[in-house]
């Protein structure tokens, strides 16, 4: 018998993965001007991360969560920054992945990476 609690967990599938990235990519692509626009970034990778299925969820937690600290980043102080950049390095393999794996399974490149001839 399939618990109430499992009818409001959101389905994690390549398909609505897929779909809650559409929903999010004007915020994820949206100008940063604001500590509002990085706190609207980060809760849309969150969301994404909801539905995120266990081929990419681990990887796509790490990337969030390195958004995050990075939202909250005092660049005054030298051992947040270094702490930060250190936390970027240890995500590097995980962020990579989860940009191949959207890139392979919904065709969308949220790497930031721009082809040189643009």
């Amino acid at each position: 018998m399939a618990s109430a609690s499992s009818c409001s967990e959101p389905k994690r599938t390549g398909t609505q993965f897929c779909r809650q990235l559409a929903k999010e990519m004007s915020q994820i692509n949206a100008p940063i001007a604001s500590q509002n626009d990085i706190d609207l970034l980060v809760a849309s990778y969150e969301r994404i991360g909801e539905v995120a299925p266990l081929d990419v969820a681990k990887d796509w937690e790490a990337l969030t969560a390195l958004l995050a600290e990075a939202a909250h980043i005092n660049t005054g102080n030298i051992t947040d920054v270094e702490a930060v950049t250190k936390h970027a390095y240890e995500s590097n393999t995980a962020a990579q992945r989860a940009f191949k794996w959207t890139l392979d399974t919904c065709a969308v490149d949220i790497s930031g990476s721009r082809p040189a001839s643009q």
